[in-house]
């Protein structure tokens, strides 16, 4: 059984490939905001301080929520009362490989207290665990934690057999009370998150962040930690309306690599290639990958993100 704080390490998984200039002023902003709304600041999808670009989801139809995107926050009544909800969150991260030893998370934060047993129940029997993308079920069982941390409400889904080397999809079905709001749908709308046990390496997804002067810093984000073959400037190429625009890196993570780009802007149309010169713990390379993107087409906010397909 995974220690109770496990349930928090989404926030922690995704604030430690922030941008540090950023994630510093982002993480006051978010004491000040949940002190005085009661917030969490887990769920967003994108790690360098939220896009807040896209509405909350309810599970118990999947429809649009009022409240922003990643906040926690209250939705509100035709006539602006607060509603309070409860924020889903769920680890491993989407996009996570090598995810080894580690029970599937469930998490829910609850700082109005308007969980009751009841819903735990219910959200333990919408859950659920599939192969990746056949969509083929997995046995499995669903616990609850027993001492779970502050304002958290968290059920543990155990896998009946060890899993083989391959992506899985784990979530909760729709038909949960509408007061509980997840934040980050897969694109077909899934409650759920995409893993693999084994060790995989691959881009998790591609980040534009705005940032004073010119330019914008680039930041890419692996499914696992990475030991580099070569500088991270050999490793990420970028070109700028299809010609070679250089980068800089200030940061690197074993995890995340940070750029700093003068060529890049919020209405740039470019191309990120990354090469297979970086191996995880048991050897296994990354995946290469040339991507083109339209950055004015992705969510609006301080970083767009841009998640390659798996």
């Amino acid at each position: 059984m995974a220690h109770p704080l496990a349930s928090i390490r989404v926030w922690i998984l995704d604030a430690r490939r922030s941008d540090p200039g950023v994630a510093i002023w982002s993480s006051l902003a978010f004491l000040l905001f949940a002190a005085a709304c009661g917030t969490s600041g887990g769920g967003g999808a994108n790690p360098d301080g939220g896009t807040g670009a896209a509405a909350g989801s309810s599970i118990a139809g999947g429809s649009a929520g009022s409240a922003g995107a990643g906040s926690g926050a209250a939705a509100t009544t035709g006539g602006g009362s607060p509603l309070p909800t409860a924020q889903l969150q769920i680890t491993p991260p989407d996009g996570t490989t090598a995810w080894t030893g580690a029970d599937i998370e469930l998490s829910l934060y609850d700082p109005a207290g308007i969980v009751a047993e009841a819903w735990l129940e219910q959200l333990k029997a919408k859950a659920f665990l599939e192969t990746w993308p056949e969509r083929a079920p997995v046995a499995f069982q669903a616990e609850t934690l027993a001492e779970a941390p502050p304002n958290y409400k968290v059920v543990h889904l155990i896998p009946a057999a060890p899993l083989d080397g391959r992506w899985y999809v784990a979530g909760v079905n729709s038909g949960l009370p509408s007061a509980i709001r997840f934040y980050t749908p897969l694109e077909d709308g899934t409650n759920g998150v995409r893993f693999r046990g084994d060790s995989h390496p691959i881009v998790r997804d591609v980040q534009f962040c705005l940032k004073a002067g010119i330019g914008m810093k680039l930041l890419v984000d692996f499914s696992e930690p990475l030991t580099l073959g070569v500088a991270p400037e050999k490793l990420v190429a970028l070109t700028v309306g299809g010609t070679s625009a250089p980068c800089t890196s200030y940061d690197q993570r074993p995890d995340a690599l940070y750029f700093t780009c003068d060529a890049l802007s919020p209405t740039a149309k470019v191309n990120v290639s990354v090469t297979a010169d970086a191996a995880s713990a048991t050897g296994a390379p990354l995946q290469s990958g040339s991507w083109s993107i339209d950055i004015a087409a992705l969510a609006n906010g301080s970083c767009r993100v841009f998640s390659p397909p798996f």
